[in-house]
């Protein structure tokens, strides 16, 4: 599960790397308080040690510290595969976030926050890291033509950029559907034109778990948790920054 979270953050990233990719941001000057605010959205979540302790827990996996300053494709080491039945809140997934990002020097996220509603519906804030993307997608087994492509349009931005999305979304044997229903890059709002391929997005979603070493059986959102059913590396080894 540790890992399969990084693929519901790098959602975060996805629909960053698509907006962008249309020309949505190219339009102003990189500056993140142009777009309305340079700090993410407060969801209210709130976690605990006890939060943290008790979703690495449930997830199962031993994380060890790789050599700090490791480039990307040293820096995320996995190994076997175990197990995994559970269902995560709002607070453990929050937690299990920010201890990712000091964990690894490529997390795309920092500042983050998972709202889980009692419908289902997915709340995410943070702000996208544009200056680990080329680590994260590098780490994440992109090809260098794509992540050439994505940072050609990430370099119109100077700093990073706070985003939000709020959608739905689930895994069955694998395969992912999301609908995103609104995405915001600072406080403005993306067009629902401008948010690309439903398909494209889900298939990209779904590389990035495979590459994570995650066997998704079924991931379901509701009642305020996440619960997944599947296998997740044994071991994971995460290199900090230096």
């Amino acid at each position: 599960m540790g890992k399969f979270l990084v693929a519901v953050i790098v959602i975060l990233l996805i629909v960053g790397v698509v907006v962008l990719g249309l020309g949505y941001l190219g339009l102003v000057p990189g500056v993140a308080g142009l777009f309305g605010s340079d700090r993410p959205r407060d969801l209210g979540v709130r976690y605990t040690a006890a939060d943290l302790a008790s979703g690495n827990a449930k997830s199962g996996t031993k994380t060890t510290a790789l050599p700090a300053g490791s480039a990307p494709q040293a820096s995320y080491q996995s190994g076997g595969s175990i197990p995994v039945q559970a269902a995560f809140t709002d607070e453990e997934l929050t937690a299990i976030i920010a201890e990712r990002a000091k964990q690894w020097a490529y997390f795309p996220v920092s500042d983050a926050q998972i709202k889980i509603g009692d419908d289902g519906t997915v709340q995410a804030a943070g702000v996208l890291r544009v200056d680990r993307a080329y680590g994260c997608a590098t780490a994440l087994g992109f090809s260098t033509q794509a992540v050439d492509t994505a940072l050609s349009t990430l370099k119109v931005l100077n700093g990073n950029v706070p985003v939000y999305v709020r959608g739905t979304g689930s895994v069955s044997n694998g395969q992912v559907i999301a609908d995103l229903q609104q995405v915001e890059v600072g406080r403005l709002t993306v067009p629902a034109g401008l948010l690309g391929d439903k398909a494209l997005i889900a298939t990209t979603i779904e590389q990035v778990i495979e590459a994570s070493g995650v066997s998704a059986n079924s991931v379901t959102f509701a009642n305020g948790e996440l619960r997944f059913d599947g296998s997740k590396p044994e071991t994971r080894g995460l290199s900090a920054a230096q």
